[in-house]
This record gives structure tokens, sequence and C-alpha cells, in this order.
């Protein structure tokens, strides 16, 4: 390959381009450090988030322009933006979603093709250009620009020198501008970025490819002599009550010479308040000979008695604040800790001594219009949904974050594994190998942990995802070790073998934990069942319950296996993933879509595997959310007492009582509410149960009907993350007997029925009803009461779903295994029917006339594939069609089994009895509770970034629709067992053809699907398929739905 020559500066070392040259990381760039933000010794902080007159933001319009490759960026530019050319740009933003190139996404596969560390010659780079003049009262004092993120490579310049470069998109960067500056007025400053590079191939994560500077850039300034490194460690000693406080300071000085000085710390309590009347005082060391020496510094080590501890329940905060003092002026920081103990024992990840439930999520940070430039209050809006949905614990996937998620995670009490910026699932088990890449690897994983290591939220350090696993990642988990051993480390790589195979016992150099991705259950049950020669590893899995569309089927199973093997160090896992990365996309016609890839003609891509989070783009909690909010609820009834009206409560939470709640009670009778009242005092202690009283319970008298106790639990003050009387938790218990089988009516004597034949049509009135059966057709065409109809097309078999992403990915290649391939290669997506018999047998005496009919059906001309007969009798409460349905033998599992109804459009309102109030499905069920709910038919539609089946609810007893306007009749639907329906203006088949919510035409009529058995959604669209006991496998159905009016019914 010829050498590279450029006369740009820094672009080229030794004939070799520097953003295709893997060993280098960086030219000038500071040495990482902790986050922390100088402050006059004056004017000390009390806040990290205080605004520093150290500080000078940067944000806002910059001078732009975007050469199509590193090579045509001209020399004249580094100058500043003079002459022409030159646009407008915000900063912080990603280029990609304002006019310069598009978006690009791909999950495993890279953007581009090629080998590692080469990338294509059409590389687009961006400039920035501005100008601003120092402060006044920073002049002869050293300053510093921090760039907080850029993609992919960073080049600085000031007055048309080079600074310096750096790579690594997802840390700050920072270079020391003091001997480049003007000695007076305007400065003038240029950073370069280039799209692609070496370091491209380490930073293929599941996400778009952008570009550009998408986090904040600012300039701070400290004396020549400075705090230039903090480590503040708050242990917890073993008796719970006293802090273990380890405060590492570090100074920087001109020519890394020791100066003598002062450094002063000061620990706030929680309420504000100093612990000491005076700072506590440590001289600078002068002294040199070791490597902490060369750049001075002290150390401060005590123990703290009395303090609080934090936890993800109480997150207790102190503020360490430090002044620093030399000859050469003085500065003040503030960092916040928390006294805590992490630590594994016997298997067991421990957090004080407890053992810790991991109810996660995976966080990519994505805004809808931004991208990964996140507005101003956008971390604080995931922290507090997270919250609320009872999730504790987040891992940053797959790369440090914005210095205040952390800020908030540590306040609100949210555990965070911090990842390093480290993903090659295009070169899986290849570049972990590469020596070329060794010092990446290394100075990734180092500038995290110095990061990240003083906020007390971070519990584990990740080496990294989908990266594969070799002596790279030993390299810097060795160095973690040394470094910060209060810490385990974390990496699926080292336990698993090509994300396939699992090697469970091996990796311990890589990883403390068994942290698998996408195990089923009953691997995970096995393996913590099993004999094992290897020491015990808590068992926490990174990814799983894959949120993609309508999904999270089986999260039930595993929060239940959580708990059985809780205190043998099966503790929990990370939902993939919190939110959909759906992009916000004008339409010509004025409209807007979520967009994925392939929708801006970014080839190649991986269409809507982007869209996989539990909330929308938007932070829409999707249904699948109220299940976790559920699921990971901290209290749960034991027991119920109907005779004393007390129930027994077990309180999940590790560290905190459940005085911080209030609690209430109620009893409904065939859904409606016959008794309701307040619970006693919720004195149940961390990890304990305790008889709770219902205030002014009174035993039920036997009567009939179903009987449910409802119980629920809200905070009874505001928190940071709620308002006083937020929903914490929920629970159902049935009193008494479970649901019966429906009883079905006795069909009405002959003389009640009257039957008449016109041409191909079988009319039957009787009751006020009149049903109409085509003959040719052998279907159910009409029904209706009095003139009013019921029905607006023959009621016909639903077996066919519009596919959710679970079942296949409809946009993908390769699915010809997964159910929906099976599926469509079987034409269950378009079954014909031939009709086979029709018999109208006549009633005589007592005996009501019955219309029987039977149907061969099949999707690709196998007319034995399903067989399907249909019985009408007629009563006084309405219409019984009572069903028996044949599968073929060489059939898949089928999607569904029931019945599809159109009804006029005018009936737009649903009542029902069952499983709500929310979407719900029979392996997602768990949080919708059985009531009597009401929703307009428009409202069951769930806007999921693919069109896809959506609005079930399952447990039905029965199901009414009633007219828009109020009056009128309703067509009111029970079976003779529990069943499941859906409503909505689309049906099946146009959900599955659509691509996008904009694709679906406004509806007209409205769908109800009755379903006998609907399968469950599970989480296959990656991971385990939708499991047994929610398939549909049995080759035989029998079935009734009484059709009819609430007046009667």
């Amino acid at each position: 390959m010829p050498a590279f020559s450029s006369e740009v500066p820094l672009f080229a070392i030794g004939g070799a381009p520097t953003w295709q040259s893997p060993e280098i990381l960086g030219m000038n760039r500071l040495p990482g450090r902790a986050a922390f933000t100088p402050f006059p010794a004056d004017r000390p902080p009390t806040d990290p988030l205080e605004t520093s007159p150290w500080v000078l933001p940067l944000n806002g319009e910059w001078a732009f322009r975007m050469a199509p490759r590193p090579e045509e960026v001209d020399p004249a530019w580094l100058k500043g933006a003079g002459g022409g050319g030159w646009e407008r740009l915000p900063v912080p933003s990603n280029w990609t979603l304002l006019g310069y190139g598009f978006p690009h996404y791909t999950n495993v596969q890279m953007p581009f093709s090629g080998q590692p560390p080469f990338v294509p010659g059409e590389n687009p780079t961006g400039v920035y250009a501005r100008s601003f003049q120092v402060p006044e009262g920073w002049g002869g004092r050293r300053v510093v620009l921090q760039v907080g993120g850029a993609e992919s490579v960073l080049y600085v310049y000031l007055n048309g020198r080079a600074v310096g470069m750096g790579k690594d998109s997802r840390l700050p960067s920072e270079f020391d501008l003091t001997p480049f500056l003007a000695s007076k007025g305007d400065n003038h400053l240029v950073l370069v970025v280039v799209k692609w590079s070496d370091a491209s191939y380490i930073e293929d994560q599941d996400q778009w490819w952008m570009g550009g500077i998408f986090r904040g850039v600012l300039l701070y300034t400290t004396p020549e002599v400075h705090l230039s490194d903090l480590g503040v460690q708050a242990g917890l000693a073993a008796d719970g009550r006293t802090g273990l406080l380890e405060v590492r300071v570090h100074t920087g000085a001109p020519g890394g010479e020791p100066m003598a000085g002062t450094v002063e710390l000061q620990l706030l309590d929680p309420r504000g308040r100093p612990l000491w009347k005076r700072p506590l005082r440590q001289e600078l060391s002068t002294e040199s000979g070791t490597l902490a020496e060369l750049t001075g510094g002290c150390r401060f080590s005590l123990e703290v008695p009395r303090i609080h501890p934090w936890s993800d329940e109480t997150p207790a905060l102190y503020r360490a604040l430090l002044r620093l003092e030399t000859a050469a002026g003085a500065m003040a920081t503030v960092v916040e800790t928390g006294f805590r103990r992490i630590e594994i024992d016997d298997g067991r990840l421990l957090l004080n001594g407890k053992v810790v439930r991991i109810r996660g999520v995976n966080r990519h940070e994505h805004d809808p219009d931004h991208g990964t430039a996140l507005p101003p209050g956008s971390a604080e809006r995931d922290a507090v949904l997270m919250k609320r949905l009872n999730f504790n614990a987040v891992r940053n996937s797959h790369y440090p974050q914005d210095r205040r998620w952390y800020l908030l995670c540590d306040r609100l009490g949210l555990l965070v594994v911090d990842e390093a910026n480290l993903e090659a699932h295009a070169f899986h088990n290849r570049i972990c190998r590469d020596p070329r890449y060794a010092p990446a690897f290394l100075d990734r994983v180092q500038r995290m942990v110095l990061w990240g290591r003083n906020h007390p939220s971070v519990i584990l350090w990740s080496l990294g995802n989908e990266s594969g696993y070799g002596p790279n990642h030993d390299a810097a988990a060795g160095w973690v070790r040394h470094f910060d051993p209060s810490r385990p480390l974390h990496y699926e790589g080292a336990v698993s073998r090509g994300q396939s195979r699992r090697t469970w016992e091996g990796g311990h150099r890589g990883t403390d934990l068994i942290c698998p991705m996408y195990s089923s259950p009953d691997e995970i049950e096995a393996w913590m069942k099993g004999p094992r020669d290897e020491p015990r590893r808590p068992v926490i899995l990174c990814e799983y319950s894959h949120a993609m569309g309508n999904s999270n089927g089986g999260l039930e199973v595993y929060m239940n296996l959580f708990e059985r093997y809780h205190e043998k160090g099966l503790q929990g896992g990370f939902i993939w993933e919190w939110c959909d990365h759906g992009l916000r996309q004008s339409l010509p016609d004025g409209r807007s879509r979520l967009a994925y890839g392939g929708d801006f003609g970014d080839e190649p891509n991986d269409a809507n595997f982007v869209c996989d989070g539990i909330v929308g783009s938007d932070r829409d909690p999707h249904p699948a959310a109220a299940e976790h909010h559920h699921l990971a609820r901290p209290v749960t009834a034991v027991k119920f007492d109907a005779a004393a009206g007390a129930v027994t409560l077990r309180n999940r939470r590790a560290f905190a009582g459940l005085d911080d709640l209030t609690g209430r009670w109620e009893m409904t009778r065939d859904g409606v509410v016959v008794a309701k009242g307040r619970l006693g005092g919720l004195r149940v202690p961390a990890g304990g149960e305790a008889r709770v009283e219902l205030q002014g319970w009174k035993p039920p008298a036997r009567e009939s009907g179903e009987l449910f106790l409802n119980l629920e639990f809200r905070l009874r003050k505001a928190t940071a993350w709620a308002e006083a009387g937020h929903l914490v938790a929920r629970e159902q218990l049935q009193i008494g007997r479970r649901a019966p089988r429906l009883r079905m009516p006795g069909a009405l004597g002959s003389s009640r029925v009257t039957v008449e034949e016109d041409g191909d049509l079988v009319l039957v009135d009787w009751a006020g009803y009149r049903a109409c059966f085509g003959r040719r057709s052998g279907w159910l065409e009409g029904l209706s009461v009095g003139e009013t109809p019921l029905l607006a097309a023959a009621v016909t078999p639903q077996l066919w779903r519009a596919a959710v992403d679970n079942d296949g990915l409809k946009l993908w290649t390769g699915q010809d295994n997964k159910p929906l391939g099976r599926w469509l290669a079987c034409g269950l997506d378009r079954v014909q029917w031939r009709l086979e018999q029709f018999e109208l047998e006549p009633g005589k005496g007592n005996r009501s006339p019955r219309v029987r009919a039977v149907w061969r059906g099949s999707g690709r001309e196998r007319w034995e594939d399903f067989r399907f007969e249909q019985t009408a009798c007629f009563t006084a409460e309405g219409l019984l069609l009572g069903h028996a349905v044949a599968v073929g033998g060489d059939l898949p599992d089928l999607p569904r089994v029931g019945l599809r109804v159109v009804l006029p459009p005018d009936l737009g309102q649903v009542r029902w009895f069952g499983h709500g109030p929310g979407e719900n499905y029979p392996d997602r069920v768990a949080g919708s509770p059985v009531g009597c709910y009401t929703l307009a038919v428009d409202d069951f539609h769930v806007p999921y970034v693919m069109p896809q089946e959506n609005g079930h609810r399952c447990g039905v007893r029965w199901v009414e629709v009633q007219p828009d306007a109020g009056g009128g009749p309703a067509l009111r639907c029970r079976g003779d067992a529990l069943f499941g329906f859906s409503a909505g203006r689309h049906s099946a088949e146009e959900l599955f053809q659509a691509r996008h919510a904009t694709d679906l035409a406004p509806g007209g009529e409205a769908y109800l699907y009755l379903d006998h058995r609907h399968r469950g959604v599970g989480t296959g669209s990656c991971g385990p398929d939708t499991f047994a006991p929610h398939r549909i496998e049995e080759k035989a159905f029998r079935f009734s739905f009484l059709l009819g009016i609430p007046a009667v019914v």
C-alpha cells in the first residue's frame, strides 16, 4: 500500500492515515480522569451540577462544512471560518439528521465492506469552526477544551495550529489549549470529525451509525497547579453503619513537578450538614520516586461512624468538598458519593451484605428527533420512568454514557453496569486477538473506569459487548482488577463461544459473573441445579426478554425462576432493551413516521431490528412495561384469610420497609366493586412477612359470581422520581372457586323459530333476532335485531395473525425456521375455505332448527389441511355457534383459532369482563388484573413501529361492542370457556401487509376477533421461541360463542 501523506497536520504519521491506524489512540490528549468540575475556592460548590464561573460552554451554532473524505479537507479551513462555503450547524447534533448524509442502521454487519482497520475512501469529514475569547480573569491560567463525544475520530486545531486528536466517541476527550491561546482577542477553534475509522470496527453496536459532535463542548480553567484526578471510594464496614472513606487526590503542575500545598476535605451528609467542625487537611507530597508522586498528591483514609448506607432503595448521598491551595492559586470541587459495599460471596452478588435483585434493562442513548445528541431532560425522563416501572438497575449498553446519567442513577437509586465502548460484532472473535487493537481495548476500559469510578451507582465494570473473548480483554481485565478491586467484572463474551455455545464454567479472568444473553429458562435452571466443579459465580443475564414489537412473553417464567434461586445466586437480568430507536421522518404528504433501517436508503441494513424497546421512541411505555412493573413489584400477597379479613404480605425489598406506602383494598363480584377500604399499617420489615388487616372487611355472602380481592400500594409521599399516590404495586387474589366453565343456554322450540329461504339465503327469525346464512358460502352473513344490523360482513374462521416480530421478521430473509416462515410455507396467510356440506335441520316440537355447515380449508390447495364445522342454534339469549376444528398432521403450530367478526362502523365502544385494562396475551398477563373495562375500538390499537398483531385481551368472560352515540343495540359475545378478543379498524391481513403505521388507511368497519386460542407472543426475535404451554400444537378444537344483545344476554 503506498505511503499516505497530507498537508493537514495530525492526519498522517509514518505514511499511514491516523484514522486508519488502530495503534494510534490519541495525540496530545490529556490522560483519563474522574468526572468533576473545577470551581473557584472562594465560591465552593455544594452540587456537581452547579454552574461554575470556570466553565465556558461552547454549545450552539458553529460554522460547518463537509468534505466527502479527509483527503479533501483544505488546510486553510483549519484557520477558522473565513471565506465562503461555510454553513451553520448546531453543536451538539448528528449531522446525518441535518442534511449531511443519512443515518445508517446495522446490527452485526458493518455498514461498509472491507477488513479492519481499513475504511471506505468515501468517508464524510465534518469541519466545525467558531471563535471565542478567553473570559476575563482566565488570563495566565490553564485552559482546557473538553469534547463530550464525537463519532468517530476528533482532530483539534486552535488558531491554525494542531492541538491533538482522540478516538473513543463515547468518552470525553480533553486537550490543554494553554500554549495555543492568543494573548488577546479572538481564538479560532476548529474541530474536524472523521466519520469512519479503525475505531468503527470496535464501535459496531446495535444502533444507528451517525456522525458529528453529539455531546457538549466546553472550556474550563484551573490554576497551573490543579486537581488532575480524584478517587473517592466510600466503602461500608461489616457492621453496616461505619463508612470507610478513602480519597486519593492527584495534582497536575507545569512539567509534572510536585509542588507544596494543602488539600482540605469536608463531607456533607445527605441533609447537607458538614460532618466535621473543621475540614480535614493534608499536605501535598513533594517527594519523588514513585509513579503516584510524580505529579504530587495526597490521600485521606478514615472511618466515618453512623452513616446512612447507599442502595438502590435508599440512595443516601454524601458530598465530598475538596479545596486545593498552592502558591499558584486555589481551586475547589465537589464529588457526590455513597457508602456501600459490593462483593461476591458464596456465588452471590451482595450489596451491603444483602443478595441483590437485578430488575434491569439495557439503555442506549437515543432520541427520535435528535438521534444520539440527547436534548436536555432526556436522561431525567428515562431515569424517572425506569424507577416508576420498578426497574432498579441499568446496563449502559454498550458504552459509557453522558455524565448527567450517572448523577441521576446515584440520586434516584439505579444500579449501573458501566460498559466500555467496545463491540466488534462483525469480527467477533478476531479483533479481540489482534495485537494492533490491544491498546484500544486497554485504553477504553481504563478511561471508562477513571471517569466513572466515583459513582456509587456503578456496581460492575463491563469489558464491552459482543466482541468475542481474547487476550485483549484479559489485558484490560488485569488492569481493572489491580486498579479497582472494589467492583467485580462483567463480560458476557468470557462465558460464551460465538454467542451460541455456552462455556459457563470458564472465562474467570474476564468475568466474575455468569452473564449470558437470551438463555432459556430450562438452560438456566439446569445450570442452577447441576453439579459444578468450579467455584459458584452469580448468574445475572446481561440480556434477556427481547422487547421487539409486541413482545416480552414469558417474562413471568424468568421472574419466577429468579425468585426461586435468588438466594443461590440467580439474581435477575437486564431486559433488552429500554427504548425503540425509531427516528422521526417527514413524508412528502406532510405526515411523519418513525423510521428504521432502510428508510433512509441505507444499505445494507437490518430493518426494524433497531426498534426493540419496552418503551417507544417517544418513551410511551409499551404494554409489556406494565407486565414488568407488576412482576418487579416490591410487595406481594402470599396468603389471604377471608374469615379474619387479613392478608400476609411479603416485602421483597432488601433494605427498606413498606412504611413509605399506603394500601387500599377492594372486592369485586363479576367485575363490579362491592366493598372497599384501607389496609392497616404496612409494618413489614425488609425481606420479611407480616399479617396486615383489611380495615372495614366483611366476609362475602355465599352468592353466585366471581369474587376478587384487589390490593393497591401507592407512595405515601412524593419522591425524586414520582408524585405522592404513584402506584407502586397491585395484587389480585381470587376468593373462592375459579371461574366455572360458562354454560350456554338451551335452544328454543321449533314453534318459536321461523325459517324461510330467499334464493341462496336462509333467513331465521326468533326472539327479535334475524340471522342470514348463505347456502353457497355456508357462512353467517348477517345478524340483526329488529332493523339494526349487528354485522357488516360474514363471520368466518380466523387462524392467521399479523405476525409479531417474535414470530419472524417480515423484512428479513432467512426466517424459514421461524414460526412465520413455517406459517407462510403452509399458506396460513391465505387460507381459502371450500364449502363441503350445508344442512338446514328442521325443528320439530321442542327441538329447535339448526344450521350446520362443514368447510375444508387450505392456503396451498391441500384441502385436508383444515376441517371447520359450525352448528348454529337459536336461543332466547341470541345465536349460539358451536365449532369443531380439525388440523392436518403436517401443519405447524397455529397463530390462533377463532372467529373474525366485522361490525358496522358505528359500533365503536367496547366493554369486557376479563384481563385488562391494557393489551395482554396468554404469556404476558400477570400484570393485567381481571375486571370490567371500557375502551373505544380506536384505542385498542397499539402503534408498534412495525404494524403487527396487537390489542388482544385474554381470560375474557364476555365482551360487548356498543354504538358510539350510546343509542341502539350492542353486540355481546361470550364463550363456553374463557376466551380472548381484540378489536380494531384494520384486519390482520392489512396489518401484516403494512410496513409503517402510515401505511394503514383510516379504518371504517370494526374488526372483532374472538379467539378460542391465541399463541403467546414470546421473545423469539432474539431468544427462545414462545414457551410450549402457550403454543397451539393440538390438532382438534371445540368451542362455542353466543352472539346476542346485552338486553337479553
